[in-house]
């Protein structure tokens, strides 16, 4: 089997475990709260990348700490979003919500890289929030604070996403990952001791889950990331992540019988339509000038 193939196999899994996390993150919060989470979850993940690039932890700078700081600091806004907007709302709707980083870019990507914004963009945004529209209103809900913060999520995680374009061309992304995980579970504890209680009474469930979440979800989800996106194109990897809210929704509906309703579904199909479309190159359908010049 080609790299290509097994980068595209490996960034699927990469998806699948980013959708499981959603209602995962749901059982963990059952007697680990929210900031807690975010500490526990980002030191297990940082200490086992440490370890696995023990030997290039000699090499960290200036520079490679000073990027790593501003990027955990996105970051750790993206999963304190997600884990606090989970509180209020369901993990069907927040894994829609938390995947729309792609289609916030090209606007940042425009007023700090000066990029021009596509036409394309634009109708794909238009379409986004008409499906976000009937994803909220589904089954009597409307839009509530836990959506909202979400969506900050996926805000937070455009701007990571811009920054991380910016800082790779100059640091070491082996480091750069450690050291902004390391920093993200520092401030998850920071923020934990100051406003919530050490949580005692830790259900098996809710270890397990934190324990799949640390490994699989950040983990193991960060370091495949890195290595598939050498063998595949931009394209193909958005495409490929557009995937992971059909993972939510389908872990979501197994783990904890959540269901979205018809025009949820729908609203859940227009938002998929909106990501796909956003990436994909349609130049490939224009015919080619066959004919003979004079």
């Amino acid at each position: 089997m080609d790299k290509n193939k097994l980068g595209i196999i490996g960034l699927i899994l990469v998806v699948m475990f980013w959708g499981a996390g959603f209602p995962l993150i749901k059982y963990a919060s059952e007697s680990i709260t929210p900031l807690y989470q975010i500490g526990f979850r980002f030191l297990i993940a940082s200490s086992f990348l440490g370890l696995i690039f023990c030997k290039k932890l000699k090499n960290i700078d200036k520079k490679v700490l000073k990027s790593s700081f501003i990027l955990s600091i996105a970051l750790f806004f993206v999963f304190l979003c997600t884990v606090f907007g989970m509180q209020y709302t369901t993990s069907t709707n927040a894994s829609f919500y938390c995947c729309l980083a792609i289609l916030i870019v090209p606007f940042l990507s425009r007023i700090f890289l000066k990029e021009k914004i596509k036409a394309k963009s634009i109708v794909c945004i238009v379409i986004c929030f008409v499906g976000l529209y009937l994803v909220s209103f589904s089954g009597g809900t409307i839009f509530n604070i836990g959506d909202l913060l979400c969506l900050g999520s996926s805000l937070s995680f455009a701007v990571q996403i811009i920054l991380t374009e910016v800082f790779v061309k100059d640091c070491d992304t082996d480091l750069l990952t450690v050291l902004e995980m390391f920093f993200v579970s520092i401030y998850g504890f920071i923020a934990a001791v100051i406003f919530e209680p050490f949580p005692t009474m830790i259900t098996t469930k809710s270890v397990l889950s934190l324990l799949f979440i640390a490994f699989f979800c950040t983990c193991f989800a960060f370091y495949m990331q890195t290595k598939c996106q050498k063998f595949l194109s931009s394209t193909q990897i958005s495409i490929i992540f557009t995937l992971e809210p059909l993972f939510g929704v389908l872990m979501s509906s197994i783990l904890l019988n959540e269901t979205l309703g018809i025009n949820g579904i729908f609203g859940g199909i227009l938002i998929i339509i909106a990501l796909f479309v956003s990436e994909v190159n349609f130049k490939f359908l224009k015919k080619p000038n066959t004919s003979i010049p004079e």
